[in-house]
């Protein structure tokens, strides 16, 4: 009963600091990017970023914060296995973090896994129409991959990984159902993401208002909710069959590089085919590896 009560109570304490630290400098970086039209360091203005380079100490400060944000999960994770398990279960965190040393193999798995999700809506996009790059599109990506996934691995892949699968997911299997975990795990990363994807909607949308900017966001928010959870199982199968929280951070800094490569920014019209590609994957891996082994590789 003790036990479960630490487990609870390191389960809150994750969440509130990951939600609050990442939100207290994601919103007013935000705000203030926009009101002062100012590009932040995401992966579609890192080229932008990297041509021009800051315009200003205090854009340089904004964009400072707003990279910090990513670390919420990270610093969460510390805190929340400290308070759960002592010295131990922040020993056994950072061990997981770190441990690279796996077979070559699934960073192969990893590739090929996020490769086919970029791909999905790639082709549909491409014999569909739907999908109008700019000459030299993938000339310009190839020149920036390495850097843009470099970045990713040292920002959104370290400073989540060791929160979402390292800490919340075995926190959370403890107590429940492990695929109940998943789902529980995939909402709460999601949620994680809102702020974020409130604005970026927000910044795209044009002149709607009402009911159909409502719609519009609310729209965008269930796909990526839909989307993360489906990836959730990914990041699972991958994490609890070879016991590496690194090669999580891998697969994320690879996830969020080779679809901004291969298709830029998302049209509207392939938004729901993305949000559906990692269920896609999902539903092949249940059947090749089988259920006694996806999405835990390691019951």
């Amino acid at each position: 009963m003790e036990h479960n009560k630490n487990n609870t109570r390191a389960i809150w304490i994750y969440l509130i600091i990951a939600n609050g630290f990442t939100w207290l400098l994601w919103l007013p970086t935000l705000i203030l990017a926009r009101d002062h039209n100012l590009p932040l360091p995401t992966i579609t203005n890192f080229t932008l970023l990297a041509r021009e380079g800051y315009s200003s100490p205090f854009h340089l400060l904004i964009s400072i914060l707003f990279s910090l944000a990513v670390y919420g999960p990270f610093i969460a994770a510390l805190i929340a296995s400290r308070a759960e398990s002592g010295k131990s279960g922040l020993s056994s965190l950072l061990s997981r973090t770190f441990n690279w040393r796996i077979p070559a193999k699934w960073y192969l798995i990893a590739f090929a896994i996020t490769l086919s999700i970029a791909f999905i809506p790639f082709l549909i996009g491409l014999f569909s129409g739907a999908l109008d790059l700019p000459p030299g599109h993938f000339t310009n990506g190839l020149i920036v991959i390495i850097p843009i996934f470099l970045m990713q691995v040292l920002t959104s892949g370290l400073g989540e990984e060791p929160g979402w699968r390292g800490f919340l997911l075995p926190a959370l299997a403890k107590t429940r159902e492990k695929e109940t975990a998943i789902w529980l795990m995939g909402v709460a990363w999601a949620v994680w993401h809102f702020p974020f994807t409130i604005f970026e909607v927000l910044s795209n949308i044009g002149a709607l208002s009402g009911p159909a900017l409502w719609i519009t966001i609310l729209s965008s928010l269930a796909g990526q909710t839909i989307s993360l959870i489906g990836m959730a199982f990914l990041y699972t199968w991958l994490v609890t069959s070879t016991g590496s929280v690194f090669l999580a951070i891998i697969f994320h800094a690879l996830s969020n590089t080779l679809p901004a490569v291969l298709i830029g920014q998302i049209p509207p019209a392939l938004s729901f085919i993305v949000g559906f590609s990692p269920w896609v994957i999902v539903f092949i891996l249940q059947r090749v590896v089988g259920k006694e082994k996806f999405p835990y590789g390691n019951p």
